[in-house]
């Protein structure tokens, strides 16, 4: 009840705020027309909530408690709840399915808005993108599973490196490691440092998005690094200079917008040490 409560106040408080909305409207008559359209809409927001309430769904997915309705649940056809919530009596009760929680968020999104834009915005790397192929097929939503192949064959993998030689003490030099956003581990490369790695295929590259090492600060500085070339190539014999790490580059995190280039290696160079946390290329 206090959530239906807090709903109908939110929506009586976007009532009291529609007329900032249409500040650029001279005419009274067409501001009292968008008025009375936007009532409406909220009216039927507000109506739709109170239905909602009956049909409330607590789901707790391996250990983690979400709560929906069924509207939301069932709004795709044939899906895995439409079948489970048919057999469902009392809504009052937690439904349990022993799955992992950690992409239902982006499913439960996506039941609510059918907006597939939220799986293309870069932050699903390619271990997500498996995890999530395996959750989208358990719950019987193969409509998405067109566009998570699609984005599985875009990740740009890392394959192999080479570079000058790391510290045994500093950094675990692991490609792996430059998927981790903790910045306590990756590469800490000697002077003059440099590191080249091999892509999984070719692709076009635009941006990439990057932070220095940041595992010890005590003995490598997380600012090794700024100003490092960033270079491409096809064969790893002919070069482009594509971008720089910036002045301020440190153990946090950078998106860097590159001369777009075609590649199979990149090179990321610097006179004295180099110090990398985390790497991500994007094609777009």
């Amino acid at each position: 009840m206090d959530t239906l409560k807090e709903n109908i106040n939110t929506l009586k408080t976007e009532i009291e705020n529609f007329k900032c909305d249409v500040l650029i409207v001279d005419n009274t008559k067409e501001l009292e027309i968008l008025r009375e359209a936007r009532n409406k809409i909220l009216d039927e927001r507000i109506n739709d909530i109170k239905q909602d309430t009956s049909n409330n769904v607590t789901l707790n997915i391996g250990g983690k408690i979400f709560k929906t309705n069924k509207r939301t649940l069932t709004s795709t056809k044939d899906n895995l709840f439409c079948s489970l919530l048919e057999k469902v009596t009392d809504y009052s009760k937690e439904i349990f399915l022993d799955r992992s929680y950690k992409q239902f968020p982006i499913i439960l999104r996506y039941l609510r808005t059918h907006d597939k834009n939220i799986f293309e915005n870069g932050d699903l790397n390619r271990f997500d993108l498996i995890d999530l192929k395996r959750e989208l097929i358990y719950y019987n939503l193969f409509d998405i599973l067109p566009l998570i192949e699609e984005l599985m064959q875009n990740i740009i993998e890392f394959v192999s490196f080479e570079w000058n030689c790391g510290y045994k003490n500093y950094g675990t030099n692991r490609l792996e490691d430059l998927e981790s956003r903790d910045l306590n581990s990756g590469f800490a490369i000697m002077s003059p440092g440099w590191i080249v790695i091999q892509l999984s295929n070719e692709h076009l590259i635009t941006r990439c998005e990057i932070g220095g090492y940041g595992g010890n600060t005590t003995n490598f500085s997380p600012s090794y690094g700024c100003n490092a070339q960033i270079l491409t190539s096809i064969d790893k014999n002919n070069w482009t200079e594509v971008g720089r790490l910036p002045s301020n580059y440190s153990d946090r995190f950078t998106m860097i917008n590159l001369t777009p280039s075609r590649c199979i290696y990149i090179k990321i160079s610097h006179s004295s040490y180099l110090g990398i946390g985390f790497l991500k290329l994007y094609s777009n």
